[in-house]
C-alpha cells in the first residue's frame, strides 16, 4: 500500500517491488502481478495514478494501481496487517513491507526490506509461482 504524493518510503517501496520483480526469471515475472493500493483516495484518482504509472514507467501487465474507498481501503490494510494513519500535513504514517499473496487472496510471504530485494522474499515469491495453476510443463 502506498500513496502517489509520498516522497519518502513509498517510492522505495514501489523501487523495491521492482526489484524483487526484476530478480525472478522472465518465465516467472511473466506469472507476476504488481498490485499498489493508494491510502489516499481523496488525492488518487484514477487520472493521478495513471500519471503515476506513467511516470514511474509501471506498464500494465504486470502492474496494477488502484484506489477505493476510504472504508475499503481500511478494511483491505486490516486483512493484511498493515497500518496507517494520516498527519496533520497531509501525509501518511504507515508500514512499509511488501506482502505476496496467492492466487485465492491469502499471505504467503511478506518483507519488510526495504530499498533491496530480500533474497527470502524472491525465493518465496518463486516458490509461490511455480506452484501457482497453470505454472507446470504443459
Amino acid at each position: 500500500m502506498f500513496y502517489t504524493s509520498c516522497t519518502m518510503v513509498c517510492p522505495l517501496i514501489i523501487d523495491t517491488m521492482q526489484l524483487t520483480a526484476h530478480a525472478l526469471d522472465e518465465r516467472s515475472r511473466e506469472g507476476l502481478d504488481l498490485l499498489a493500493v493508494s491510502f489516499d483516495p481523496a488525492h488518487d484518482d484514477v487520472a493521478t495514478l495513471h500519471r503515476y504509472a506513467k511516470r514511474r514507467n509501471l506498464h500494465s501487465p504486470p502492474w496494477t494501481l488502484v484506489h477505493a474507498e476510504p472504508a475499503d481501503v481500511r478494511k483491505l490494510a486490516a486483512v493484511l496487517g498493515v497500518r496507517y494513519r494520516q498527519a496533520g500535513d497531509g501525509e501518511f504514517n504507515h508500514t512499509s513491507e511488501l506482502i505476496l499473496l496467492d492466487a485465492d487472496g491469502r499471505i504467503v510471504a511478506r518483507t519488510t526490506t526495504i530499498g533491496r530485494s530480500d533474497p527470502g522474499f524472491v525465493q518465496a515469491v518463486r516458490k509461490a509461482l511455480a506452484a501457482a495453476p497453470g505454472s507446470g510443463p504443459g
